[in-house]
């Protein structure tokens, strides 16, 4: 799971980003699948994401009233909209420590002992080296 950083520096976790993007898709649901979203869809606001493809959003109402937004969440394969009654801080706790489960996240979700893994800084991404595959060959004359 991760959370979406207003700063991050990886587009993909960066929640202007990420929150962009949800939005397109939920506009670009068709119409039958949005009857069945619980919420109005302009009260979601993506804020996590799995591997899997799942979106967490908080439901922002009242809007003027931010301590009182609820989660939700959809599995991106399905059209269940499960609705937690908290914030996401508590939505998290929650989770990882296994007191509530969504069966939108996979039956092995979360990990028997989940960790949190802090953003790596872009010079450590840069330094990492680059492995190429067994199964692909360099051209002749490219870098390897």
């Amino acid at each position: 799971m991760t959370i979406l950083h207003p700063h991050s520096q990886f587009w993909p976790t960066r929640l202007v980003d990420a929150t962009g993007r949800a939005d397109e898709l939920l506009e670009q649901m068709p119409e039958g699948l949005r009857k069945r979203v619980p919420h109005r869809i302009d009260h979601l606001l993506a804020v996590g994401k799995t591997d899997n493809g799942d979106t967490i959003y908080w439901v922002t109402g009242p809007e003027d009233a931010p301590n009182e937004w609820t989660v939700t969440a959809n599995g991106a394969r399905n059209t269940k909209w499960p609705h937690f009654e908290g914030g996401i801080v508590e939505f998290l706790v929650a989770i990882l420590s296994g007191a509530t489960r969504l069966d939108v996240f996979p039956s092995d979700f979360p990990s028997a002992r989940p960790a949190f893994a802090p953003e790596p800084d872009q010079e450590t991404v840069r330094r990492r080296p680059r492995t190429r595959r067994p199964d692909r060959s360099t051209p002749e004359g490219a870098p390897g």
